[in-house]
């Protein structure tokens, strides 16, 4: 089961992904608190695995890191937002998980080529509906 096919408005099915017993529990805590500033080492503890062997284990299953699974989630979350409408950048940026818009919009720009702005503006344009995204 890829990212793009998790359900963006619940968690996870347990099961759906089996990384060791403790792999759903580290699921539903990232989806849950996409806030948080997880660690590889605070996910480990949660499956109760090492940390080298979480990370093989969750890269060998999902096929990326924990760390990219969590930046993917969070893009798919603010891209979400975004599409939705009506909040500031700064809102979107902190109901995902980052300090600040900038280094948001860096992450954004990163990972989809172009600002959030312009992805709001494009889906403003596209559909007609306000998106307030500065």
């Amino acid at each position: 089961m890829a990212l793009h096919d998790l359900p963006h408005d619940r968690e996870p099915e347990p099961g759906a992904l089996v990384l060791a017993p403790g792999g759903a529990r580290v699921l539903r805590a990232m989806h849950s608190d996409v806030r948080a500033g997880w660690t590889v080492a605070e996910l480990a503890k949660l499956a109760g695995m090492s940390r080298s062997a979480f990370s093989a284990r969750f890269s060998q299953t999902l096929g990326c890191a924990p760390m990219e699974y969590l930046l993917r989630w969070r893009i798919t979350l603010a891209q979400d937002a975004l599409n939705r409408g009506g909040k500031s950048l700064d809102r979107v940026a902190e109901e995902v998980g980052y300090e600040s818009a900038s280094a948001f919009s860096t992450a954004f720009r990163r990972r989809l080529g172009c600002s959030p702005g312009a992805f709001a503006r494009r889906k403003r344009d596209a559909t007609g509906r306000q998106i307030t995204a500065s």
